[in-house]
């Protein structure tokens, strides 16, 4: 039997042939072999029409997100963070290869689980040459994911065309596309969220569930908890926000709730737990093992977390203006409509946003996990107004406008290519505003500097580097050793956010590292 290849593309997206969600996997192969010759090769105008146009474009757009990722996940600079995750990552491993004998467990943070981590080092150990970029393509992966996910809950839950539009806004939302580069933590936890509510929503709105559909669920949940386990906490006030908006704004039968709506809430919390306790035993063994330590750990941790920023603000000066207008109109027109996931998107970003800091959410990347659900208030208006239209024109012209906002964005990220996440809107004056704002929010021009001072020595030289202000990531560059004392280094790489140059003011400069003319790293010769 031969299978037409749109045919195999709508099984991998988990597509249906007729609406936005499929069957499960197992069902489509089934459907196949039962339809037999109905997939024979035909002509290529019948095949593309297969797909529907927001299906097709979606397809399109993770197929550019694809080829994006693996062309430039390795020009990125490294956080703090990156350095504590991979050791933490070492650490399972370890204890696993011992058989569980170690003490490697003991030295390390607990305070959230391991998920990406471990998995980033087991892909740069099954292919090397990743080398210590692994982790940065299985964090753009698991961010490719979300906006993925973004679209699937959009379309099933919304519409088809809201979850198109959400998608290419997540994408294009500097934050989010720049840190799902470098943030091994936030965007992952943040798509895992997304994912685990798709599924808890599917199950307990009446989708069919199958073996495939549980494991799915449970696989998402688990490895939510396995990332940050407070995420269990966060997907159940989600979860609950849309079913009671569901159950109570669709009318005294309950709308779309289900009549055995018992039993498959029950049977999603077993899969939640169950999915929890298998990925505990390989990315969070601890939670076996130290349980006592791992509990005073997080208290100590939760004790020490504080922030002065201001989260809320920081959300909307780094949001492009554009998709904040659309939120904006999109919340006028669901006070109007009052659709119950559109209601309960918006009591769910609302209430992190202005509980961010009470909550110890710095903002930036801590608040990642609901930008998913802001871009699709912000896709709802432009769905309606689709709709609205009549006449090609009209709609051509909407779709210009948006066109336009999305491309304006794009240029803005690629002047400030690899620093995308340190975006900010006209509301403070762009990139180039008030001196008092934070640009490289995650100090990653360290790297440039490094490939700066690279380019002006010999290869295999060792070179000794002090950078003040931040744990210093030479993990990329063999032969280059940090060292803690300024006389002792060959370089000094200076970082406005951390690390100021007014320190080192009198030293020769041999190199910058800068976008739309904001300093970003400076390069000295301390002798």
């Amino acid at each position: 039997m031969r299978m037409q290849p749109f045919a195999l593309c709508r099984i991998l997206l988990g597509i249906d042939y007729e609406g936005a969600d499929g069957p499960s996997l197992i069902a489509m192969l089934q459907k196949i072999r039962e339809q037999g010759d109905a997939f024979e090769p035909r002509r290529l105008s019948t095949r593309l029409s297969a797909l529907t146009a927001p299906q097709l474009t979606i397809a399109v757009l993770i197929a550019i997100l694809f080829a994006t990722v693996l062309a430039t996940y390795d020009q990125y600079g490294f956080i703090n963070d990156e350095f504590r995750g991979f050791r933490r990552a070492q650490r399972i491993f370890e204890f696993f290869a011992s058989g569980g004998t170690t003490d490697s467990l003991s030295d390390i943070d607990v305070f959230h689980g391991a998920a990406p981590d471990v998995l980033a080092l087991a892909l740069q150990k099954l292919i090397p040459p990743l080398s210590y970029d692994s982790r940065h393509l299985v964090s753009a992966l698991f961010g490719v994911a979300g906006i993925y996910y973004t679209y699937r809950f959009g379309s099933k839950f919304v519409g088809e065309w809201v979850g198109v539009f959400a998608a290419l806004f997540l994408t294009t939302t500097p934050m989010w596309f720049g840190y799902m580069f470098i943030s091994h933590k936030d965007v992952p936890f943040a798509t895992l969220l997304l994912a685990s509510t798709y599924y808890s929503l599917l199950s307990l709105t009446g989708y069919p569930t199958s073996r495939f559909f549980w494991i799915k669920t449970g696989l998402a949940i688990g490895l939510l908890a396995s990332t940050k386990v407070i995420g269990v906490l966060v997907l159940v006030f989600v979860v609950t926000v849309v079913v009671l908006c569901l159950r109570y704004l669709q009318g005294r039968n309950g709308g779309k709730l289900p009549n055995d709506f018992g039993r498959r809430l029950s049977e999603t919390l077993l899969t939640g737990i169950i999915g929890s306790l298998l990925c505990f035993i390989f990315f969070w063994p601890q939670v076996y093992t130290n349980f006592g330590e791992l509990i005073a750990a997080n208290k100590i941790a939760a004790k020490q977390v504080f922030h002065t920023s201001n989260p809320f603000r920081n959300f909307f000066i780094t949001m492009p203006l554009y998709i904040i207008l659309l939120c904006a109109a999109g919340v006028g027109c669901d006070i109007y409509r009052r659709v119950p996931t559109i209601l309960a998107l918006l009591i769910v970003c609302f209430t992190f946003l202005l509980l961010a800091k009470s909550i110890e959410l710095k903002g930036g990347r801590h608040l990642l996990f609901i930008y998913p659900f802001f871009m699709i208030l912000a896709a709802y208006p432009v769905s309606l107004t689709l709709n609205f239209l009549k006449g090609t024109l009209a709609r051509l012209a909407l779709i210009g406008v948006v066109s336009i906002c999305i491309a304006g964005t794009i240029v803005e990220m690629y002047r400030l290519f690899p620093y995308q996440y340190s975006f900010y809107n006209s509301l403070v004056g762009g990139f180039k505003g008030p001196h008092s704002l934070t640009r490289d929010q995650g100090r990653s021009a360290e790297r440039e500097a490094l490939d700066q001072i690279a380019a002006k020595i010999n290869a295999g030289t060792v070179v000794r580097i002090y950078s003040c202000g931040s744990e210093l990531n030479i993990m990329s560059r063999p032969g280059f050793e940090p060292t803690n004392r300024q006389e002792d280094a060959d370089y000094v790489i200076a970082l406005p956010n951390g690390c100021s140059p007014d320190k080192f003011e009198g030293l020769p400069v041999v190199g910058e590292v800068r976008r739309e003319g904001v300093l970003l790293a400076r390069i000295y010769t301390p002798r």
